[in-house]
């Protein structure tokens, strides 16, 4: 069935004549996504099979960020200066999910980054920055946990440039990388490092390693098969890619300071934390008594059921208050009842001397 499948993909790529490179990555696992890859990632890629690796990536939005990387005039031979290429390559080896496109075959067929980051847009609800200078302050601060999708429309390289000119490009566009990514407030990211041209593409005789044609201990190689290795056009950071045996299994790379998921099987009348056992990411309940002096009390709010009137601190703090109003209230009872005792008197005077005019 292998062999098979091979004679159909060589036979497709002789009506083909162009190729490019693509390597994407996630921090976070793609669930059967290397599974559903129908060759090795060592044979050459069409452009539907290309897109539909990148899509799945995208579709699980279980990043952050999701950073594009478009370098024109980009090879698969690049990829052999491992030295200019020091923080992607860091940041692969961190990744859950790594796919390696070294030849995408095409005839006339481009990578569209506006039709990438409408989909991000649309699918992921992403927020769009675009580096057009090739400067990091071209994204700006974070100052919210808005997914982001990041694109780095770079200049790129051109065969005029002598060898020593693009690999020192390659080393601006590494450290321009780091830039970027320094700026992100969360470690879950998405890196699509490819280019929107191509070049002709021309088959090669490097052997396709499957997973019992490697090493347990990748140094066991002499140094002339890691420089071969090294050099392969259908491979891309190999030692990371193809020469890490754990590629080939599926399990999370980054999930640590994260619970994990809990479905039906919780009992009734139970918590996750109590299926757990101590998990020290739950918050404790407070015992600690908190204690107030009493300039700190307001509104009575740690009184008794008992009236403030009758509290001995209130009648000491406002004695005199409570002295002058209860003294006020007073007299003015008083001069109420001696005004109404004044009226009285007046009205006997004057009933008294309309007595005896009668």
């Amino acid at each position: 069935m292998i062999v098979r499948l091979t004679v159909l993909l060589l036979a497709g790529i002789c009506l083909a004549k162009s190729t490019f490179p693509a390597i994407i990555s996630s921090s976070k696992l793609i669930p059967g996504l290397k599974p559903s890859l129908g060759h090795s990632e060592q044979l050459p890629f069409d452009f539907n099979e290309a897109t539909f690796v990148i899509e799945r990536v995208f579709e699980q939005c279980s990043s952050d960020a999701y950073i594009l990387v478009n370098v024109p005039g980009l090879k698969v031979e690049d990829f052999h200066h491992f030295e200019k290429f020091h923080h992607l390559r860091s940041q692969l080896a961190q990744a859950s999910t790594i796919v390696s496109l070294p030849n995408v075959v095409v005839d006339d067929e481009r990578l569209d980054f506006q039709s990438l980051e409408r989909y991000l847009r649309i699918h992921c609800d992403t927020y769009t920055h675009t580096v057009w200078n090739e400067n990091s302050d071209e994204v700006s601060k974070y100052i919210d946990v808005h997914k982001r999708t990041i694109v780095l429309d770079l200049v790129g390289l051109n065969d005029e440039m002598t060898e020593e000119e693009r690999l020192d490009k390659l080393g601006e566009y590494d450290d321009l990388l780091r830039e970027v990514m320094r700026k992100l407030p969360s470690p879950l990211f998405t890196i699509l490092f490819t280019t929107t041209t191509a070049s002709p593409y021309t088959a090669t005789n490097d052997k396709v390693l499957e997973f019992d044609d490697i090493p347990d201990d990748p140094h066991d190689l002499g140094a002339e098969i890691q420089r071969q290795v090294k050099e392969a056009q259908n491979m891309i950071f190999p030692d990371i890619t193809v020469f890490d045996k754990t590629r080939f299994l599926e399990f999370e790379r980054n999930d640590k300071g994260e619970r994990p998921a809990y479905g039906e099987d919780i009992p009734d009348g139970m918590w996750a934390k109590d299926v757990l056992g101590k998990d020290e990411t739950w918050l404790e309940k407070k015992t600690k008594e908190v204690k107030k002096d009493s300039s700190d009390i307001r509104f009575g709010e740690d009184q008794s059921d008992i009236p403030v009137i009758f509290d001995h601190d209130f009648l000491v703090k406002n004695g005199p208050i409570l002295i002058g109003g209860l003294f006020t209230i007073i007299s003015l009872i008083l001069l109420d009842l001696l005004l109404g005792i004044g009226r009285r008197v007046a009205n006997l005077f004057v009933n008294q001397k309309t007595i005896k005019k009668d």
